[in-house]
């Protein structure tokens, strides 16, 4: 609902969401979606949210701003991400939503939402939002499937978008590289830092409340072979007696981990962490370990530096724009198990950071209301 002292005029904006890829409530792209969605409530933006069926968590208020439109009588084919697209602007086309002459917005917030069939709409603009290109930087370190998806479908995504925006100046080189039709009509909104993941203030969270001493690594990540599970999995193995681990993955992380290490001692792996979870790996945690290959964000590494928590990384990707280069060691990719490990026992040995530091750090970095005030400028302009 909009607040009493906000009321739609005919120049303000229908905003649509596809809601493709929301439905994993521990996903990146869910908690991008949610933090933003928040932001732009704050300032009278409350995107609608197309799904085929409600989700168990809704990434923004209650079920009002949840269109549910069906899987379709041919599922899986209707749920496709060919042809999800195209039913989600075939409904926002057909419904006036009580004001033919309102412009429509349909933002995708997952890399490949947009409908690529058929010819443009010009009552309705398009805006998508792509996170990063690794199955085209990447592509024997990703399933062929998703790489084909890129392949096939990504350029006509960004000839159809009316804008296009994305979350680092790494990933906005990258697009100009792939798609150098892109330019021009591409804008870097970084997720924020001040509220990701349900965040704790930098004070709330001290390691000297463990109870135990030996230090303790984190690791998030979904399992995809880019993300090096590999390199994971050999460093655990040479410091089992020195460190414990924190692994937060998927169903298939766990599986490779469990068919690659023969002993789990000091090794905890957790599947799907609500935000409170999350939050309390972190603070039993101290630094971050990032091994995959490139990424084009990397909130894990935004929520770690906005905790102080140092960062042991791949250099070379939009991860170098949010770590804390006070407290964070990047690696080279041709770098062995051995040179991450002089990373880990380095900042083992080195001091925590003031929190003075990490508040410098912070008012460098853009908030969620900073990126939400950025979005709905967007959404203005195309639709004027």
């Amino acid at each position: 609902m909009y607040s009493q002292n906000f009321a739609p005029s005919e120049n303000t904006p229908l905003i649509f969401w596809d809601g493709y890829g929301l439905q994993n409530p521990y996903s990146g792209v869910f908690h991008h979606a949610k933090h933003l969605c928040n932001a732009l409530k704050n300032i009278e933006i409350e995107p609608k949210i197309i799904v085929a069926k409600l989700p168990e968590r809704i990434p923004l208020g209650g079920k009002e701003n949840i269109i549910e439109i069906g899987t379709g009588r041919f599922t899986p084919l209707t749920m496709s991400k060919l042809i999800w697209p195209i039913r989600v602007e075939n409904w926002i086309l057909k419904n006036n939503h009580g004001n033919k002459t309102r412009p429509k917005i349909i933002h995708g917030l997952s890399n490949l939402n947009l409908n690529i069939v058929g010819s443009d709409q010009k009552s309705l603009k398009k805006i998508i939002t792509i996170h990063d290109l690794t199955p085209l930087i990447w592509p024997n370190q990703v399933s062929f499937s998703y790489y084909l998806q890129f392949k096939f479908a990504l350029n006509r995504v960004v000839n159809k978008a009316d804008w296009v925006i994305t979350v680092s100046e790494w990933t906005k080189q990258t697009i100009s590289h792939f798609f150098p039709q892109a330019e021009g009509k591409t804008s870097v909104i970084p997720n924020g830092y001040d509220s990701g993941f349900g965040l704790k203030k930098a004070e709330d969270v001290s390691v000297k409340e463990r109870p135990d001493k030996e230090p303790q690594i984190l690791f998030i990540s979904r399992f995809e072979k880019y993300k090096r599970f590999s390199l994971l999995v050999e460093i655990i193995k040479k410091m089992q007696d020195k460190f414990r681990f924190i692994i937060v993955t998927d169903e298939k992380g766990e599986a490779f981990i469990r068919r690659n290490l023969s002993t789990f001692s000091g090794v905890r792996i957790k599947k799907n962490l609500d935000e409170r979870e999350i939050d309390k790996a972190y603070s039993e945690s101290d630094v971050l370990l990032v091994t995959s290959l490139s990424e084009g964000f990397c909130l894990p590494a935004s929520q770690a530096a906005s905790l102080g928590m140092p960062v042991v990384y791949t250099r070379g990707s939009a991860i170098d724009e949010v770590i804390n280069p006070e407290n964070s060691i990047g690696i080279n990719k041709t770098e062995t198990a051995n040179k991450w490990i002089e990373a880990l026992e380095h900042i083992k040995n080195s001091p925590v950071l003031a929190k003075e530091t990490v508040e410098l750090f912070l008012n460098t970095k853009t908030s969620w209301a900073d990126a939400a005030k950025k979005v709905k400028l967007i959404y203005n302009e195309i639709s004027a």
